[in-house]
């Protein structure tokens, strides 16, 4: 989802939920200077959790957002990156390590509260209306 149109969204105050890109900077906190690599930052501190929910800021506007995070089972990863590799090799073009390290989650950002949507059900709510 483009950054402009989060802010309108944001700005009407609706409800969006979409697929984090490996291409949107996040920020931990409001004040971060640079953006976390956030597969490096899960493999780190939640090696060993299946699920996270993290308030996080998103994009250089420092929008405050749910990263919703699942982790997926390593053959499906593996056969994420089988297939990427693939199409970039079609295409003429190198993968990015992050964006391979991403293929070991699913990520979802929301502003959907938890006490609306409980971290077990968004994954759920995406795969019903994508």
């Amino acid at each position: 989802m483009q950054q402009g149109r989060l802010i309108r969204i944001i700005a009407k105050k609706a409800f969006f939920l979409s697929r984090l890109r490996s291409s949107i900077e996040v920020y931990l906190n409001e004040e971060d200077i640079q953006p976390t690599d956030i597969a490096d930052y899960i493999s780190k501190n939640h090696k060993h959790i299946n699920q996270i929910d993290l308030q996080v800021y998103i994009t250089a506007k420092k929008l405050s957002t749910r990263l919703v995070i699942y982790k997926v089972p390593e053959s499906i990863a593996n056969e994420r990156r089988r297939k990427a590799k693939a199409t970039a090799k079609k295409e003429g073009r190198q993968l990015r390590e992050k964006t391979l390290r991403f293929m070991d989650y699913n990520l979802f950002i929301t502003n959907v509260p938890i006490e609306i949507w409980k971290l077990e059900v968004i994954g759920t709510i995406y795969s019903k209306f994508s």
